[in-house]
């Protein structure tokens, strides 16, 4: 499944396919890998995962050769005046790159929880916001740093948390919840460009969970 992704995120990068949204890009990966399983594979969006107190939904879930391969897609832009699916538009600026960084990091832990034995899942973040690859100077004492991904940054591993601050301040009332990661994901290794030469210039960062990590 790994290679089919790789190949898929290739071919949207050298036609330099830019999304509208993140539903958007959700539906053409997942319309991409039907056409290249045909009727090997079943391609399910917002694939639902009950829990004790809710259901999770998974943006995209391939029963392929017996196994379940979940996907989460994150999907984070700056301004900026595009064609897309040959229309003229401009991408939003979605900012909160400290809230970008812990929703990806909690797709991960997601995926650890889920992903079943023999199988892999993908977490993937697209963006064309540096900030995220290239984060300046990630201070150690910033908010957020446990969720650095920057491409020079350290490995994610082990439990993540915001510093004592986040959790003192009353204005803070989300994303509260400490992470805690299993696998060893290492964000040097793993930032691909996806229409180098490109502007705007987008990098994707794709982390294979496998089960028991």
């Amino acid at each position: 499944m790994k290679k089919i992704l790789i190949d898929i995120m290739k071919s949207f990068g050298d036609e330099n396919t830019i999304f509208c949204s993140e539903a958007d890009f959700q539906f053409c990966l997942a319309w991409k890998i039907k056409e290249k399983l045909g009727n090997r594979a079943e391609v399910i969006l917002e694939y639902p995962q009950p829990t004790e107190k809710k259901i999770n939904y998974i943006d995209l879930c391939v029963i392929y050769d017996g196994k379940k391969h979940f996907i989460e897609l994150k999907y984070k832009t700056k301004k900026k005046e595009v064609y897309c699916h040959g229309v003229k538009l401009e991408l939003k600026t979605h900012a909160a790159q400290d809230n970008g960084r812990y929703d990806f990091c909690a797709d991960i832990q997601r995926l650890e929880k889920y992903t079943e034995k023999g199988s892999s899942s993908y977490a993937i973040l697209l963006t064309n916001d540096n900030n995220y690859w290239n984060e300046k100077l990630p201070c150690k004492q910033s908010l957020g740093y446990a969720f650095s991904i920057n491409e020079k940054q350290k490995t994610l591993h082990g439990k993540l948390e915001w510093k004592e601050d986040f959790y003192k301040n009353p204005n803070y009332k989300f994303r509260r919840n400490k992470l805690e990661l299993k696998g060893t994901y290492n964000c040097e290794k793993c930032w691909t460009d996806y229409n180098p030469g490109r502007v705007p210039l987008f990098k994707y960062l794709m982390f294979e969970i496998l089960p028991n990590q």
